[in-house]
């Protein structure tokens, strides 16, 4: 993966387990982590999160 802002190869990095929370209204919040996968880059330090489950934060239109 190349870094979106320099095109530098980004590097690998570990985070462990993200807790993010999604609050659309009427809803409860996600309680639960999801698993994330971390890249830096060495260049000019932009940091690429990806989530493994992106489907956890689809909210449904109204």
């Amino acid at each position: 993966m190349n870094c979106l802002r320099c095109n530098v190869r980004m590097t690998p990095a570990s985070m462990g387990l993200l807790r993010l929370r999604v609050t659309p209204p009427g809803r409860s919040r996600m309680r639960k982590g999801v698993e994330t996968s971390v890249h830096v880059c060495p260049r000019c330090g932009h940091v690429e999160l990806t989530v493994s489950t992106p489907q956890s934060f689809v909210v449904p239109e109204e």
